[in-house]
């Protein structure tokens, strides 16, 4: 695991942790909205400690630093010396006198999980807490993403119906390049005519064998996958251009119709 150098000069020698110790990786947010690790430094000097007091620390745009690293951290009273804190920049609490966050960006989300994921490989029976599992504080915050830390997954993103749909496609042999039609099937792309006319024989020779592509095409406006063949009789063609909106439309229909 590569870590940025937070830069911070300690007031006086860390304490090195009883690593055979570590009973907690805590998770932590520091309560405001943007904050530089040399910051966060200044703020907890102010308190009269040594410096920052997390071991660690993720920023919005997915930065890592090493803070305390291996010594004895000040984030977590009661609990320093068996645990390994992680501070996250934001403020995950609602808040109606100052500004907070409501949503960790991806970016964070995915570089804290890659420390925990680190942390415990180094130390597989530690327990992931938030700080306020451990001490009587809203740290992390509410809005803090903290089920998805403990089960070291991302939140699962919701498939587009145009790519649910191509895999359909795909999956019933109509479609055999996924990666060409999902970035091409969407509002302004564009799909090679010729490529349109393959899949669309490839769909139609599934249910009824025909001649022509103006039969094949019949068949699309019979089975309502298409309204009119004009527009793919004069685009779905060698040479020809698709829109990526009207063949959003065919695929989705077509994987509906083969899911029926």
């Amino acid at each position: 695991m590569k870590f940025l150098d937070s830069e911070i000069v300690w007031k006086y020698p860390l304490t090195q942790l009883d690593l055979s110790s570590i009973r907690y990786i805590v998770v932590h947010h520091v309560a405001a909205v943007n904050a530089s690790p040399l910051e966060v430094d200044q703020w907890d000097k102010g308190n009269g400690w040594n410096g920052a007091g997390y071991n660690y620390y993720v920023r919005k745009d997915g930065s890592k630093y090493i803070m305390r690293g291996d010594n004895l951290g000040a984030q977590c009273q009661g609990y320093n010396s068996v645990s390994i804190g992680v501070g996250c920049e934001g403020n995950y609490q609602y808040d109606c006198e100052k500004p907070y966050d409501t949503e960790m960006p991806i970016e964070q989300l995915k570089s804290l999980i890659d420390v925990v994921v680190w942390l415990k490989a180094r130390f597989p029976d530690a327990e992931i807490k938030g700080h306020g599992e451990l001490f009587n504080t809203l740290c992390p915050g509410e809005y803090f993403p903290l089920s998805y830390v403990k089960c070291l997954s991302l939140p699962t993103e919701k498939v587009p119906l145009a790519v649910q749909s191509i895999n359909t496609l795909f999956d019933h042999k109509i479609i055999t390049d996924t990666s060409y039609w999902t970035a091409n099937v969407w509002e302004g792309g564009k799909v090679n005519g010729g490529y349109m006319q393959t899949i669309i024989k490839r769909f139609v020779a599934c249910y009824k064998l025909v001649n022509t592509f103006e039969d094949v095409l019949q068949e699309l406006v019979s089975m309502n996958i298409i309204g009119d063949s004009g527009y793919w009789l004069e685009n779905a063609i060698e040479g020809g251009i698709t829109e990526g909106k009207w063949v959003e439309i065919v695929i989705n229909r077509m994987a509906e119709y083969v899911n029926m």
